[in-house]
């Protein structure tokens, strides 16, 4: 019978699979040495094609959507730049509609010199010292 007595709480039956009894017969164990192992024997081949089989798996669920989200967003950014180009002209012709405008209006009585000069001044340009006559310009 497994000897030892009689087990009590506490008391010390052996490390696991020899609780008090014998070690164990009929079983072979076999072992290699460790500079004779080869842990990473085959790793990066079977990596490669691991890798290739599982992207091959998966591009079909990511590629369409970043193809159509990249398409979008070159879309987007041309519409955009051209809106931005568009308003710009828009606005200048605008502006230069408006200048065209009160030129007319202050020319119906200004001088020929006077005219140009205010012009000129409307549009912000400092006034250079020419005399502007109609002698200048025949």
């Amino acid at each position: 019978m497994g000897g030892g007595g009689e087990k009590v709480p506490g008391q010390y039956m052996g490390w696991w699979g020899s609780f008090g009894t014998g070690p164990q017969k009929g079983v072979t164990t076999y072992a290699i040495s460790s500079n004779r192992q080869r842990p990473l024997a085959g790793a990066f081949h079977a990596a490669i094609f691991n890798t290739w089989r599982r992207f091959k798996g998966q591009v079909l669920y990511i590629a369409p959507p970043m193809a159509i989200a990249y398409v979008t967003m070159q879309w987007a950014i041309k519409r955009k730049d051209t809106e931005k180009r568009q308003t710009a002209i828009i606005i200048s012709t605008r502006k230069r509609d408006e200048r065209k405008k009160e030129d007319r209006t202050n020319r119906s009585h200004l001088e020929f010199g006077q005219e140009l000069t205010n012009a000129k001044l409307s549009r912000g340009l400092v006034p250079i010292n020419v005399d502007y006559t109609l002698e200048n310009y025949s």
